[in-house]
């Protein structure tokens, strides 16, 4: 049924943009009655002062002043009213929308004309195709209908609406003849308090109705440079992931998380030397490998069932400045590297162990695609470059119009749908400290696991989840050769900024 009964939205008409005018008209009918009601009173003297008795012109004149007075105090609480609706985001808001689409259509020739004989000539007719704006929770939704002149051009209106309602294209559905992009607007007033944010039930809500689903999208890449928001952005999932699960640290720069070593909670889970940073890899590694035994083990094993299913904590992972570490690597230490870290991305979901890997630059040298691709969610604060964009989000989102604004904690982000979308990150008012946040946990959520015990057989079980293919691409990417042309390749690229 909901496939024979599709609501596109309100069809767009060419008389919506003479729509204001008629409800400043509509708006007005009160003052006029008003006005033919004290000039039907005062009839007998207006008919007087025609037929030339100037007795009561004053009162006539205090008359048609007053008229005057109220039909403009009247025209200015129109304009008043659509003025505020417009502001907050109300019905006039969205006429407008509609309005400024017609006019892009009409100006760049989108629109079917035909000729039609009068008897002073011809005259031209607009034809408007079919096209549908609706607004469905805090998405505002154009559908274009395909199959005519203009097809291609609409396959293409992402971009164009992005730029032209400085908004965000979240989604594009496509149905039959029938293209909708839905766009996020006003995107700052969804900004959510740091307090706000928590994990519930495999998924942590970002922005309002913003959701980073991790037991569905799992990994996070975080780009950006200094003073963007980064660091604070990394505390908030710190803070969120250790109210309901166990978080690792590696800071290779013994800098803004190295701090964190010495609190209660994260003894033993914060480490800084290159070596320490191996075996966290390593032993996390190994913990994925101990989760899947206790689930398979586990009396109530059911095939397809996740970690949350026998009631374990999330397992999180993360290394700031990657490329620090990454970079200093030979190609024997790259190898050890990626040789855990590949199956803890690719593999590490269903056991609930995930990885967020946060750098400034995430260019091929320091981190190659395959492990790249497999980030599903992606975030970049502050203002990136073109091609620091191109980095983060990949050759699908080429065409993304990507605004560098002002601001800490503004950014963009992919929750893992392919389609990046603005971002202000949590916001931390002054009165919140991170370090006595952290304070107040005396130790993280975990389970023991020490009485497990992998065997061979659990490493063979790993290494078929871990096929030939996957370990193609870890050859290939720690291949010296395919380093060297990536960089040089990366060389050339010109780094143009955005404004």
């Amino acid at each position: 049924m909901r496939g024979l009964f599709y609501y596109r939205g309100k069809r767009i008409q060419l008389y919506h943009q003479y729509l204001n005018v008629w409800y400043v008209f509509l708006f007005s009918i009160p003052s006029l009655m008003i006005i033919s009601w004290l000039f039907f009173l005062n009839h007998a003297k207006i008919n007087s002062q025609i037929e030339g008795n100037q007795q009561y012109l004053k009162q006539l004149v205090i008359l048609g002043m007053l008229a005057i007075v109220l039909l403009f105090v009247n025209i200015f609480f129109s304009f008043f009213i659509i003025k505020r609706s417009k502001e907050n985001g109300g019905y006039f808001s969205r006429l407008q929308r509609c309005q400024w689409l017609l006019k892009y259509l009409i100006k760049n020739n989108l629109v079917e004309t035909k000729k039609e004989k009068t008897e002073n000539g011809t005259k031209e007719i607009i034809q408007l195709p079919k096209l549908y704006y609706r607004k469905k929770d805090s998405l505002d939704c154009f559908t274009f209908e395909l199959g005519g002149k203009n097809h291609k051009e609409f396959l293409m209106m992402g971009s164009v609406l992005e730029e032209m309602f400085l908004g965000d294209l979240v989604e594009v559905d496509r149905k039959p003849m029938l293209v909708t992009y839905k766009l996020l607007l006003d995107t700052i007033s969804r900004r959510l308090s740091i307090r706000e944010v928590k994990a519930k039930n495999g998924s942590i809500e970002i922005m309002a109705g913003v959701f980073w689903d991790y037991d569905k999208m799992p990994n996070m890449l975080i780009s950006g440079g200094i003073g963007g928001g980064k660091t604070y952005f990394i505390y908030m999932l710190i803070k969120v992931f250790m109210e309901v699960g166990t978080v690792k640290i590696a800071d290779p720069k013994k800098s803004d998380l190295g701090v964190l070593a010495d609190l209660p909670a994260f003894k033993g889970h914060v480490v800084m030397e290159k070596e320490e940073i191996f075996r966290l890899l390593e032993d996390s590694f190994e913990m994925m490998i101990k989760r899947y035994k206790y689930m398979r083990e586990h009396e109530n094993y059911t095939m397809g069932k996740n970690y949350a299913f026998y009631e374990m904590p999330p397992y999180v992972v993360i290394v700031d400045e990657w490329a620090a570490f990454f970079s200093t690597l030979d190609y024997k230490e790259t190898e050890r590297v990626l040789k855990v870290l590949m199956p803890l991305i690719l593999q590490g979901r269903q056991s609930g162990v995930y990885m967020i890997i946060a750098l400034q630059r995430p260019d091929a040298q320091s981190l190659p695609n395959g492990i790249r691709d497999n980030l599903l969610a992606k975030v970049s604060l502050g203002r990136l470059s073109e091609l620091g964009y191109k980095m983060t989000y990949g050759d699908d989102n080429k065409n993304k119009s990507f605004v560098n604004k002002s601001g800490v904690g503004r950014g963009y982000l992919d929750i893992g749908k392919g389609i990046p979308q603005e971002l202000y990150s949590p916001f931390v008012p002054e009165d919140f400290d991170f370090l006595e946040e952290f304070s107040k946990f005396d130790q993280m959520i975990e389970l023991d696991f020490e009485s497990i015990r992998i065997t061979g057989r659990d490493r063979e079980m790993m290494d078929d989840m871990h096929s030939a293919e996957d370990e193609m691409k870890i050859r290939k990417m720690v291949s010296e050769e395919y380093q060297r042309k990536r960089q040089e390749k990366l060389d050339k690229a010109s780094d143009i900024k955005i404004e």
